[in-house]
Parts: structure tokens; C-alpha cells; sequence
């Protein structure tokens, strides 16, 4: 979904913010989407959470620190393992990215359940997660993983101006351009 550009967030006493990692990174469109908040006058307590599908690097550690600019305190952080859609177009016979944690709907609620009560106390002891070092080890992965990312392609001879591909894409990425044809 997309927010409207003249919300008030001012008027809520915390804000949730889940988003998948990405080649052990948050996603361009939820760091813009920290990027273009205003800054809050008084704290607002966030609760970050990651999805990820084999580990999440130092992902919620550059999320916290993006909130705490905008002056949005993580107060509380979780990473709960998902199906891997890279993972899972590259190797599907590996059954493992295609697996969720176990009892992830019990960890969700417990997670959700200790943000509101630190909302409703006022407890605004910020969490940022410690830098990971293993993450280094990972940099030449992440860099392939940044240069094998696939180009979106539109083949006009083909296309007949459905709109199906702008309304089924999950990440909003999809415009029409003046001559009605997707434009990434």
C-alpha cells in the first residue's frame, strides 16, 4: 500500500515497521520510507522487525539507527525467519528457504504483546542490536547478490496493456507511462 504523504504520525504512541532483508541490508523502500518521515518532536517508541531467510546480518542494527535520526526510539527488535524468495528462485529444491520459523505465530504475538506494554508504561529504553561481525564475511555475497539482481524487462510485442502486472506487484514498483505501458 502506499501512505499518503500527509500523515500524521504524531498522533500514534508507537509504530510498528516489518520489512524483509535483503542481501543482509532492509529494503530501499522501507529505509525511504524513514527517510521522507519528518522528524518527531517528542519520542515515538518504534518495534523493527526483519524477515529473513538465512540470517539478517547487522539489518535491524542500520533500520534502529536510521529510526533514532528521525527520533523514533526502537525500543524493542526481532528477525523471524521466512521463506527466502531469492533463495527459493535459486536453489527450490532446498527446502529450508522455503520454511518459516517454528511456532512463528507465537513468537509474533509475545513480541507484539512486550511493545505495547513498553508503549503503555512509557518504557523508551532504546534496543539497537550489536554490530554483527560475521556480517563481513558475507560482503562478497552481498556485493554478487547486488550484481546478479535480475533487470525488469518489458516486451512491448507482448504486452496488452492489462495493468495486472502494476496491481499484483507487492513492492508498488510498476507505473503506467503516457503511451499505457508498465514502466518500472
Amino acid at each position: 500500500e502506499h501512505l499518503p504523504k500527509n500523515m500524521d504520525y504524531t498522533v500514534y504512541s508507537g509504530l510498528v515497521i516489518g520489512f524483509p532483508t535483503i542481501h543482509t541490508h532492509p529494503t530501499k523502500r522501507v529505509i525511504q520510507f524513514i527517510d521522507h518521515l519528518e522528524s518527531h518532536k517528542n519520542p515515538l517508541p518504534v518495534y523493527i522487525f526483519t524477515t529473513y531467510g538465512l540470517y539478517t546480518a547487522n539489518t535491524l542494527r542500520i533500520l534502529g539507527k536510521a529510526c533514532l535520526k528521525k527520533n523514533m526510539l526502537p525500543v524493542c527488535s526481532a528477525s523471524y525467519r521466512a521463506p527466502a524468495t531469492d533463495g527459493v528462485l535459486l536453489a527450490p529444491q532446498i527446502r529450508f528457504f522455503r520454511k518459516s520459523s517454528r511456532n512463528l505465530s507465537k513468537k509474533i504475538r509475545y513480541d507484539c504483546d512486550m511493545f505495547l506494554t513498553k508503549v503503555m508504561t512509557q518504557d523508551l529504553t532504546i534496543h539497537i542490536p550489536r554490530f554483527k561481525l560475521y556480517s563481513i564475511l558475507n560482503y562478497p555475497n552481498k556485493l554478487a547478490g547486488h550484481k546478479i539482481t535480475f533487470p525488469i524487462y518489458l516486451h512491448k510485442e507482448h504486452c496488452i496493456k492489462c495493468g495486472k502486472c502494476i496491481k499484483n506487484c507487492p513492492g508498488n514498483a510498476l507505473t503506467i507511462d503516457t503511451q499505457q505501458y508498465p514502466v518500472f
